[in-house]
């Protein structure tokens, strides 16, 4: 049986962009520990004026947390099916687990680490709270709930 996890990006406000499903690997060392590396690669800017070098590719740049939600879709939709757009009101009746990826916005200019300024909270299928912490934290978290 599949193991379907939402993974929500959300504002700071913790109000839902973007709900993405996927349809199995959901629990936290498969969707978990996928979504922990593809934040830890990323760095947060808002514009590209100073701050930082555009040039330099050994990290990846978000422009917001519209634009990070975008490149997460372009990373791990590789395939028919798998992984879905829903509507962000979407009951989430037979999600096993639920990623929220909370965001604080960046000033202008500025260039952070996603590590810094992204909260990830997960609920399992009861809607409990089961982690609240860094994408660090995420990746290192051994225990499987």
């Amino acid at each position: 049986m599949a193991t379907h996890a939402y993974v929500v990006f959300c504002n700071k406000e913790q109000s839902p962009i973007v709900t993405i499903l996927h349809h199995s690997d959901g629990y936290i060392s498969g969707v978990g520990k996928s979504l922990a590396r593809f934040l830890l690669e990323r760095t947060m800017i808002n514009g590209r004026a100073g701050g930082g070098n555009d040039d330099d590719l050994s990290s990846l740049k978000a422009n917001g947390v519209y634009c990070l939600a975008a490149q997460y879709i372009k990373e791990f939709k590789t395939e028919v099916g798998e992984l879905y757009i829903v509507p962000c009101d979407s009951s989430g009746e037979y999600i096993d687990y639920k990623y929220y990826v909370a965001v604080e916005n960046v000033e202008i200019g500025q260039y952070i680490s996603c590590d810094e300024i992204t909260q990830i909270i997960i609920k399992n299928m009861h809607d409990k709270i089961i982690f609240v912490g860094t994408p660090k934290e995420l990746l290192n978290l051994r225990t499987e709930f």
